[in-house]
Protein backbone atom coordinates (compact mmCIF):
# COMPACT_ATOMS: atom_id res chain seq x y z
CA UNK A 1 0.00 0.00 0.00
CA UNK A 2 1.35 3.56 -1.16
CA UNK A 3 2.07 6.11 1.16
CA UNK A 4 0.21 9.90 0.78
CA UNK A 5 2.51 13.24 0.76
CA UNK A 6 0.53 16.22 0.89
CA UNK A 7 2.67 19.35 -0.05
CA UNK A 8 1.90 23.12 0.75
CA UNK A 9 4.39 26.08 0.06
CA UNK A 10 5.35 28.81 -2.96
CA UNK A 11 7.13 28.01 -5.93
CA UNK A 12 10.07 26.10 -4.22
CA UNK A 13 8.19 23.61 -3.23
CA UNK A 14 6.15 23.62 -6.56
CA UNK A 15 9.29 22.92 -8.31
CA UNK A 16 9.11 26.80 -10.41
CA UNK A 17 12.71 26.20 -12.64
CA UNK A 18 13.56 22.74 -12.11
CA UNK A 19 13.94 22.93 -15.97
CA UNK A 20 16.53 25.18 -16.41
CA UNK A 21 19.33 23.64 -17.92
CA UNK A 22 22.64 25.46 -18.65
CA UNK A 23 23.10 28.06 -21.25
CA UNK A 24 19.21 28.32 -21.89
CA UNK A 25 17.87 31.23 -23.31
CA UNK A 26 15.49 33.35 -21.16
CA UNK A 27 12.83 32.46 -23.61
CA UNK A 28 13.39 28.80 -23.58
CA UNK A 29 13.29 28.99 -19.48
CA UNK A 30 10.62 31.19 -19.30
CA UNK A 31 8.56 28.30 -21.18
CA UNK A 32 9.37 25.60 -19.02
CA UNK A 33 9.59 27.39 -15.86
CA UNK A 34 6.47 26.22 -14.49
CA UNK A 35 5.54 23.11 -16.40
CA UNK A 36 3.39 21.24 -14.73
CA UNK A 37 4.82 18.16 -15.80
CA UNK A 38 8.13 19.05 -15.14
CA UNK A 39 7.95 20.65 -12.00
CA UNK A 40 5.80 17.51 -10.50
CA UNK A 41 8.70 15.34 -11.58
CA UNK A 42 11.65 17.05 -10.72
CA UNK A 43 11.09 19.15 -8.02
CA UNK A 44 11.94 17.86 -4.22
CA UNK A 45 8.50 16.98 -3.65
CA UNK A 46 8.37 14.59 -7.08
CA UNK A 47 11.98 13.41 -6.47
CA UNK A 48 10.52 12.12 -2.45
CA UNK A 49 7.33 10.66 -4.43
CA UNK A 50 9.34 8.89 -6.61
CA UNK A 51 12.04 7.19 -4.26
CA UNK A 52 9.52 6.02 -2.07
CA UNK A 53 6.65 6.10 -4.02
CA UNK A 54 4.55 8.55 -2.35
CA UNK A 55 1.58 9.80 -3.95
CA UNK A 56 1.63 13.20 -4.15
CA UNK A 57 -1.33 16.23 -3.10
CA UNK A 58 0.28 19.39 -4.11
CA UNK A 59 -1.25 22.79 -3.34
CA UNK A 60 2.13 24.37 -3.25
CA UNK A 61 2.12 27.40 -6.40
CA UNK A 62 4.28 29.67 -7.32
CA UNK A 63 4.53 33.19 -5.65
CA UNK A 64 1.64 31.59 -3.55
CA UNK A 65 1.56 33.39 0.01
CA UNK A 66 1.71 31.57 3.61
CA UNK A 67 -2.27 33.11 3.74
CA UNK A 68 -3.18 31.53 0.60
CA UNK A 69 -1.54 28.32 1.72
CA UNK A 70 -3.03 27.96 5.05
CA UNK A 71 -6.53 28.84 3.06
CA UNK A 72 -6.11 25.57 1.21
CA UNK A 73 -4.77 23.66 3.85
CA UNK A 74 -7.82 24.61 6.02
CA UNK A 75 -10.53 23.79 3.35
CA UNK A 76 -8.83 20.20 2.52
CA UNK A 77 -8.45 19.47 5.86
CA UNK A 78 -11.79 20.50 7.19
CA UNK A 79 -14.38 20.40 4.57
CA UNK A 80 -16.37 16.85 5.51
CA UNK A 81 -13.16 16.42 7.48
CA UNK A 82 -14.50 12.90 8.44
CA UNK A 83 -15.33 11.35 4.66
CA UNK A 84 -11.59 12.63 3.85
CA UNK A 85 -10.20 10.61 6.80
CA UNK A 86 -11.79 7.83 6.42
CA UNK A 87 -10.93 8.02 2.66
CA UNK A 88 -7.67 8.52 2.82
CA UNK A 89 -6.93 6.09 5.92
CA UNK A 90 -8.34 3.39 3.29
CA UNK A 91 -6.52 4.01 0.76
CA UNK A 92 -2.92 5.11 1.96
CA UNK A 93 -1.21 3.49 4.35
CA UNK A 94 0.51 6.74 5.97
CA UNK A 95 -0.50 10.24 5.24
CA UNK A 96 3.06 12.73 5.39
CA UNK A 97 1.74 16.25 5.73
CA UNK A 98 5.04 18.57 4.28
CA UNK A 99 4.62 22.28 4.81
CA UNK A 100 7.46 24.71 3.42
CA UNK A 101 6.97 28.20 4.60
Amino acid sequence: MQNLLITFGCSWTYGTGVGYTPNMSKENYLEVAMDKNICDSKSFRGLLSKKYNFHNINFAEGGSSNQRQFRYAKTFFSDKLAENILYYKSKFRKIIVLWEI
